[in-house]
This record gives C-alpha cells, structure tokens and sequence, in this order.
C-alpha cells in the first residue's frame, strides 16, 4: 500500500520490531505454557521440535500470556515461541540503558525518580555551623518577625532584619568584633504604634528606647497599654 510517506508498508524510521523468544523442555505431558514477557494477538508463533503450529488448531493463544496445546508435547519434545513486539521510536514507554536528550525535556505527567545526579546544577550549598544542609530536606523555614524573603523571577530574597540590642558593634580593623558599640542621638516615631500584649509581651514589661531621644513626629500617636511601662531619656512630642 502506498501513502506512508513515500513508503511502501511501515516507514522504516517510525518504528522497528522487537523479537521475544522462549523455549521450553517439558520433562513429561504439559499442555499449558507461560510467556514470560506476554504477546500481542496476532504477534505470536509456536513451533514444536522446529515445526511451526498453526493457531487455533494445534494450540490456542488468547489471554496474551499463557498458550495451550491441542495435544500435549511428550517429554524430549522441545517447543518454542516466538512474539513480535512494534516499537515506535517516536514514543519510547522503557529505556533499560542511558537514555540521552539532545534538546528540550517537556514531561505533561508525573516523574518518578529514584536517582539523581546534580553534578551538572550550579547550586548553592547550604550549611549549618559548617555541617551540610540537603539529604532529606524538603522544606527551608524562616522563624522569626524579622526574617522575611520574596521572589524575584528566578531569585529569591531573603532579608534578616538585626536583632534589638543595645547599640550597633564597632569592628576593629580586621573585621573583628570590638568591645565598643554605639547607639544614635535619637530616633523618630513616624507611625502610629500601639505598645500592648500583641507585640510587648504577655505580661508586665518595660519597654526600653535605647536612643537617648525618642521624637514622635506630628500626628503620630504612642499608645502604652495596660501593664506597659515606656522608658526613654527624653521625649519630644511633635515640634515642641
């Protein structure tokens, strides 16, 4: 028949025939046989001792796995069968050996893997007090008000606010911590802020403005709530 590309019959770079053989030596009657890989209907030839059966009058195969003879074969008697299996190049279900892509990989489905190799990844490594982070970790959590992060396209952020503490470390010149730090003359309330149990504590507590100076600037309000205690050098209020 001519219309497959050109071709007369299957187009040689669709797909190629693969050839699943077995042959058995009953030691005594044995009617019925197992196919270890399974065969197509239609795909499927027996012979015994060399002669081809013909199907459905010397034996019979129809549940793709196991065929069955009309009249047994007799210990010394040696049958083989034969399947033929279509392989389309274009649509690969196995691939035993290395399987390479020279292009894009598109998978719709799921993918299972049991095996990765990322020698091929430019990654960064992650370590914990110089112990590595990765085997077994699905899940990177940020604890803490102050440590947030967003995405960036294909980067993501991670911003650490510093921890309140008094005053700001001073280095020595190696980049070592000094024994001095040092705070700023004043630092201003631009917002309105409510100093409560949501965010000073759930029991009675002092609430300290390390800066010498705290100025709120106009139309700014500071409420202390119940059991809050505000501390600070000097306040200034507004332009006063």
């Amino acid at each position: 028949m001519i219309g497959n590309n050109g071709y007369i019959g299957r187009n040689p770079g669709d797909s190629s025939v693969l050839v699943a053989r077995q042959v058995y030596q009953p030691t005594g009657v044995q009617t019925s046989f197992t196919f270890s890989t399974g065969y197509d209907q239609g795909y499927f030839e027996v012979y015994l001792n060399g002669a081809k059966q013909i199907s459905g009058i010397d034996y019979s195969a129809t549940d793709s796995l196991t065929f069955s003879f009309t009249t047994p074969p007799q210990g010394g008697d040696v049958v083989e069968a034969v399947a033929y299996k279509a392989f389309n190049a274009t649509l690969p279900t196995d691939a035993p050996g290395n399987f390479t892509v020279g292009g894009d990989l598109l998978v719709l489905g799921d993918t299972e893997i049991t095996g990765v190799s990322t020698g091929f990844i430019s990654a960064v490594g992650i370590q914990s007090e110089g112990i590595q982070v990765g085997t077994g970790i699905t899940t990177i959590n940020f604890v803490g008000s102050g440590n947030t992060f967003s995405v960036d396209g294909t980067t993501v952020n991670v911003t650490i606010e510093p921890a309140s503490g008094v005053g700001t470390a001073i280095k020595y010149d190696n980049n070592v911590k000094s024994p001095f730090s040092y705070i700023d003359a004043q630092t201003y309330v631009t917002q309105n802020i409510v100093l409560d149990t949501n965010n000073a504590g759930t029991s009675d507590s002092y609430i300290v403005v390390q800066e010498p100076r705290m100025v709120v600037q106009p139309g700014v309000a500071v409420t202390v709530g119940l059991g809050k205690t505000l501390v600070t050098d000097l306040y200034q209020l507004g332009d006063l």
